[in-house]
């Protein structure tokens, strides 16, 4: 037990906010954060969320502000330093607004804890000599208690077959094609300004928001279950072990993107992740827009999602989910970023502005039809891969080079035999007999 639990359940964006000093980083901070990511719990890490040329108070202050508890991890290092001491110090005043407080306890006695905290001394702690494990359990109960947090299955959990909603990857086909040959390019306008700090979604017009549940949502479920799949892959059939090879294949593209834009035949200058990437991405949105999203990123929003009430990921419907895209973009200052991270490379899309995204696109395109294939068993071997992702790839360069944007004078690096390469190359075994 980890101390008394509200009566009135909250939820915001980070279930946690781990302050600590950065002697301990490596030996609990990070750890820490890890474990409780795999569990499904969003965690503020200043390593994680701090970029360079950010303000280092005023994200600290936001992160406090929109976490349901506060970690402290207590130790000689943590009393010697004046920000972690401050950081505690607005942990213990926001209890008055419903913020919970864990203390931990690292090479420490509880007694110093009151000797030198006494607002946090009648907290009942935890000691890191109880193993990481035991206390990102206690932390998983407390979430799950005291505001609503909604875990992933038991570890221990295998599946004996990977089901998968056909009608959901038939949406997603229809969505990227209505993406290619959309006629009025209006709809992906900014109303928001984006090179503004703290404004991470640039639209909710509701034909952006339809395409992007359409072209997304099939990954969210996966990714959602993607520990599960992962552990039971040994008791699938061969059908159901090249869906899961797919659906890797997806993944992978939309998280590893700055592979996407060096393993290819040709690369593309593409780094997000660079000091004044707001104002950057203005001039060159192809170069330093982030167009597509990682691990961390995808826990969060699926952490995010599970919490929200009522909502079940894998039966999710489109207007349910356009409720909470437009509470996101309603309150995006409040650090509902994950959502926007989802869908910004459709804010003032252009393929020329998003080469790094085509290309994800396209092997998605190609990869969910071969999925809707082979879950129908119209795949066989080999050379029906082979000549099937062709097929499908030349399918989506066709109509992206029928798209008005390209008609209108834009180009693209777009090629068949280096798109089908890169499939078989992520696919291995897939393509060969």
């Amino acid at each position: 037990m980890l101390s008394s639990h509200s009566t009135n359940p909250i939820s915001k964006p980070y279930d946690f906010f781990l302050s600590h000093a950065s002697e301990d980083k490596e030996a609990i901070a990070r750890p820490l954060y890890e474990l409780l990511s795999k569990l499904g719990l969003s965690v503020w890490l200043d390593e994680v969320e701090l970029l360079p040329g950010d303000d280092l108070i005023n994200h600290i202050n936001q992160g406090l502000r929109y976490s349901n508890c506060g970690i402290i991890v207590f130790s000689d290092a943590f009393f010697s330093k004046y920000i972690t001491m401050e950081e505690a110090h607005a942990l213990t005043a926001l209890q008055q607004n419903g913020m919970h407080v864990v203390p931990i306890l690292h090479n420490i006695e509880h007694k110093e804890l009151t000797e030198k905290f006494a607002l946090l001394g009648s907290k009942l702690s935890i000691s890191t000599t109880e193993g990481i494990n035991l206390i990102c359990d206690k932390l998983q109960k407390r979430a799950i208690r005291d505001w609503g947090h909604k875990p992933y299955r038991s570890q221990g959990e295998y599946r004996n077959a990977l089901e998968i909603n056909p009608d959901l990857f038939a949406r997603s086909v229809r969505s990227v094609e209505n993406l290619l040959l959309v006629k009025d390019k209006n709809i992906f306008e900014n109303s928001e300004d984006v090179s503004r700090p703290g404004v991470w979604m640039g639209s909710n017009n509701p034909t952006l928001v339809n395409l992007g549940f359409g072209i997304f949502w099939p990954f969210i479920v996966y990714f959602h279950g993607r520990e599960e799949y992962k552990r039971s892959v040994g008791n699938y059939e061969s059908r159901d072990r090249v869906i899961w090879l797919l659906l890797e294949t997806m993944y992978n593209a939309f998280v590893f993107d700055e592979k996407m834009a060096n393993d290819y035949d040709e690369k593309l200058n593409y780094t997000p992740r660079v000091r004044g990437w707001r104002s950057k991405r203005v001039e060159e949105p192809q170069k330093f827009l982030l167009q597509g999203i990682n691990d961390r990123e995808m826990n969060s929003l699926c952490s995010f999602l599970s919490r929200t009430p009522q909502i079940d990921i894998e039966t999710i419907k489109f207007n349910e989910f356009e409720k909470i895209y437009n509470n996101a973009f309603d309150t995006q200052k409040n650090g509902y970023k994950e959502i926007g991270l989802l869908f910004n490379a459709l804010y003032n899309y252009s393929p020329q502005s998003r080469p790094i995204f085509i290309r994800i696109l396209c092997l998605w395109y190609a990869s969910m039809r071969l999925v809707l294939n082979t879950h129908t068993g119209a795949m066989h071997d080999a050379s029906d891969y082979t000549s099937a992702a062709t097929s499908y790839i030349e399918e989506f360069i066709y109509m992206l080079n029928s798209s008005v944007f390209i008609k209108d004078g834009m180009q693209h690096d777009l090629k068949a035999d280096p798109m089908v390469n890169y499939l078989r190359y992520q696919s291995p075994g897939l393509f060969s007999s």
